[in-house]
C-alpha cells in the first residue's frame, strides 16, 4: 500500500494520496503536468513512490516552511515570515505541511516566496521536477490472520517488519518504521496486499539509499526531520 502521485483533473498540479492514512494532498503547477514514473533512487532519503514531470513552477496551497538539503545535509530553511529564499543548484527540497513526507527534486535554481495564502516556487525556466512520496505510517497497513499454530505465528511475525522503510540505522528515525501490521488468529493464514517481507534485495536496497544521508553530529537539525 504506497502512495500514489496522479495529475489534477485540469493537469494543473498533481494530487498525493495516501492509502494507509486515508489522506491527500495537492500541489498545483503553473503549466499542465503528467506524471511519469521515476526512480525511487534519486533522492538520499527513502521514498516509496517517485514521479517526474516539467514546470515552470508550482505552488503549495498552505503557507508552510521548506527544508532545503544538499547531499543529505540541510543548508537552509524557507519560513514564510521571511520573504524569499533562492537557491543556485541541485537541491532536494522537503515540503513540511503536507501528511506524508514530501520531497521535490530540482536541478536547476529556484526562488521560493509567499504568495499570499500559498508558498510558491519559481524555476528558472521550464525545469523537471521529481517528487518523492512517503508514507508516514502512523496505523496499521493491514491485518495478518494466522493459525493458532507456532508455524502460523513464526510466519506473521516475519511480515511485521514490512513496516519499516529502510534496514539502516536510520530506522531509529519515527517516520522510516511505520506502524506493523495487527495480527488476528483465524482458521487460515492469510496476508492482505502491500505486506510484503523484507528480502535481501529490499534490504540491499534502503542500505544503499541511505548510507550516503546519515547526518554528521554536528547537525542534529537535520536528522531530527528525516
Amino acid at each position: 500500500m504506497k502512495p500514489t502521485v496522479t495529475a489534477l483533473d485540469d493537469n494543473r498540479g498533481i494530487r498525493i494520496f495516501d492509502p494507509i492514512e486515508n489522506a491527500y494532498f495537492e500541489v498545483e503547477t503553473a503549466t499542465p503536468v503528467a506524471p511519469d514514473v521515476a526512480a525511487c533512487d534519486h533522492f538520499r532519503f527513502p521514498v516509496e513512490t517517485a514521479v517526474e514531470f516539467a514546470t515552470t513552477a508550482l505552488r503549495i496551497p498552505e503557507l508552510t516552511s521548506v527544508f532545503l538539503h544538499d547531499d543529505g545535509e540541510l543548508t537552509a530553511t524557507f519560513d514564510p515570515s521571511d520573504g524569499r529564499l533562492q537557491t543556485d543548484g541541485p537541491r532536494t527540497l522537503e515540503v513540511n505541511i503536507a501528511p506524508t513526507k514530501l520531497y521535490l527534486r530540482v536541478n536547476q535554481p529556484v526562488t521560493i516566496h509567499r504568495d499570499g495564502d500559498v508558498v510558491r516556487l519559481d524555476f528558472d525556466g521550464e525545469t523537471v521536477v521529481r517528487v518523492g512520496v512517503r508514507s508516514l505510517h502512523d496505523r496499521p497497513a493491514g491485518t495478518i490472520t494466522t493459525t493458532p499454530n507456532p508455524e502460523g505465528a513464526m510466519r506473521a511475525v516475519s511480515l511485521l517488519g514490512s513496516a519499516l522503510k529502510t534496514t539502516s540505522p536510520e530506522r531509529s528515525f519515527p517516520t522510516l518504521r511505520g506502524h506493523p501490521p495487527l495480527v488476528e488468529v483465524g482458521d487460515e493464514f492469510d496476508v492482505p496486499n502491500g505486506i510484503e517481507p523484507l528480502t535481501p534485495a529490499s534490504v540491499s536496497k534502503s542500505r544503499r539509499s541511505t548510507s550516503t544521508s546519515i547526518p554528521s553530529r554536528r547537525s542534529p537539525t537535520t536528522s531530527a526531520r528525516r
